[in-house]
Formats: structure tokens, C-alpha cells, sequence
């Protein structure tokens, strides 16, 4: 009996260890979890979407860039291949729903400029 109880004791003890220490690593998940978030949203700064760009039959990444500098000229002129590091379109197309174009910029600065120049043009 005396056996059983020290045996209980410590299946108790290494089970209270094993909560402690499933508790430490749930809070190191959450905080890495953050971290992460944190880290793609800061990776995101030189995105924008853009919508209603229409879209063709078997449209490539190339066609969609050149739409997308088509449209941002209007807004930047001095804008070039050389300022966007990707652009292509979010999911497939829908009836009735163009996909929108999500564009990276090589800089965020060029992103920031445009955003300026079209507040202005909203004006």
C-alpha cells in the first residue's frame, strides 16, 4: 500500500510539473504567435491593393504589372517597372467580382508617394 501511495505521489508531482511546464510553452506560443503578426504586418508597409482592375482571359503576373502601371501613372509619372517588386492578383475570379491585385514595392517610400499623390488628386 505504502508503495501505491509513494508511486501516486509521484505520478502527481510530475504531473503538476508537466502542467507548469505545458503552461510555460502555451505562453511562449502565444508570445511567438505575436511576434510573427507583428513581424508580417511590418513586411506588409510596402504592399497596396488595389480593386476593380479588370481582369483578362489567362492573365499572367507580367499583364497584371502592366496594368496595374497603366493605372498607376495616372496617379505617379515617374513610376516604372524598376519601383514594383510583384504584383498579382488575390484568389480567382469570381462571377461578378474582379480579384484585386495586391503590389509590393521595392521601396516604401514609392508606396507612402503614392498614397500621397492620390489624397492630393482626391482634393
Amino acid at each position: 500500500m505504502e508503495q501505491l501511495h509513494k508511486e501516486i505521489k509521484g505520478l502527481r508531482e510530475e504531473n503538476n510539473s508537466l502542467r507548469e511546464k505545458n503552461q510555460l510553452l502555451e505562453n511562449k506560443i502565444s508570445s511567438l504567435e505575436f511576434d510573427i503578426n507583428d513581424l508580417e504586418q511590418y513586411g506588409r508597409r510596402q504592399n497596396l491593393e488595389i480593386q476593380g482592375i479588370p481582369m483578362s482571359d489567362n492573365e499572367n503576373d507580367a499583364e497584371t504589372e502592366n496594368k496595374v502601371l497603366t493605372v498607376l501613372k495616372k496617379i505617379v509619372e515617374n513610376i516604372s517597372h524598376d519601383d514594383i517588386d510583384i504584383a498579382h492578383r488575390l484568389g480567382k475570379s469570381k462571377t461578378n467580382k474582379t480579384p484585386n491585385i495586391i503590389v509590393r514595392f521595392v521601396s516604401r517610400r514609392t508606396r507612402s508617394n503614392i498614397y500621397k499623390e492620390k489624397k492630393e488628386i482626391e482634393k
